[in-house]
């Protein structure tokens, strides 16, 4: 029997499995080396910070594979669920709290600027130039609205 042809990825989900275990990859390879920073001596990846970011990574492709496609009330998780209007909630709470993390780095871009000079001026740069840009993706992710109210 002929089938016809794939036009795509040959399994649903494919993607966001292969970009976590990426991630995951490059975190197992680059778990040994130390970063040596002058200012605060040697830097490392912990085994926490690891796992956690990896948590956080899977907790998200699950989410996404969940949901199914928009208006598909046979997903395990539909739209306009308690557990999607908490997931929206979460969302929210994220991107409020990466937007007063980029106001910080403006801030502290802004005081520290007139008594840097050199290097110290450049990362000064790096947080004024850096703090509207977290500012602009933590209200785009705060005030995004859901696939339901689109």
């Amino acid at each position: 029997m002929r089938q016809p042809a794939s036009s795509g990825l040959w399994m649903e989900g494919l993607g966001v499995f292969l970009v976590m275990a990426t991630v995951g990859l490059v975190i197992h390879l680059l778990g040994p080396f130390k970063a040596y920073r002058p200012s605060i001596g040697a830097a490392q990846w912990t085994q926490g910070s690891a796992m956690g970011l990896m948590f956080a990574l899977s907790a998200a492709g699950c989410w996404a594979l969940l949901r199914g496609a928009p208006g598909d009330t046979t997903a395990p998780i539909p739209d306009g669920s308690r557990v999607v209007r908490a997931g929206g909630w979460v969302r929210r709470l994220a991107g409020i709290l990466l937007a007063g993390w980029g106001a910080w780095l403006l801030v502290v871009g802004i005081r520290a600027w007139g008594a840097s000079a050199g290097i110290d001026r450049m990362m000064n740069l790096v947080f004024v130039v850096g703090g509207p840009i977290v500012i602009v993706v933590g209200l785009a992710l705060a005030l995004r609205r859901g696939r339901s109210g689109a």
